[in-house]
């Protein structure tokens, strides 16, 4: 996520437009979502307090996260290649 950000940043810098800021934005969400959510999962993982309800919940989340990143990415290297 770290690189996906630099990535979004420098596009923004090289290219501030419509797209460029929307794409760095939705990744701010991501990462704002990403801590707001999992945060607190993570931290009750830790302190041993698992159900399977929870860990249920932390795939889930994670997935529309990775799925999210990877049409980014997709997106990001199909207009770099176009």
């Amino acid at each position: 996520m770290f690189g996906q950000l630099g990535i979004s940043i420098y596009q923004v810098v090289l290219s501030t437009n419509s797209y460029t800021l929307l794409n760095l934005l939705i990744i701010i969400v991501l990462w704002l979502s990403s801590f707001l959510q999992f945060l607190p999962i993570h931290s009750d993982i830790s302190k041993g307090e698992i159900s399977e309800k929870m860990l249920n919940s932390l795939v889930a989340k994670k997935l529309v996260t990775n799925y999210t990143m990877v049409a980014i990415i997709y997106d990001e290297l199909h207009c770099a290649i176009s």
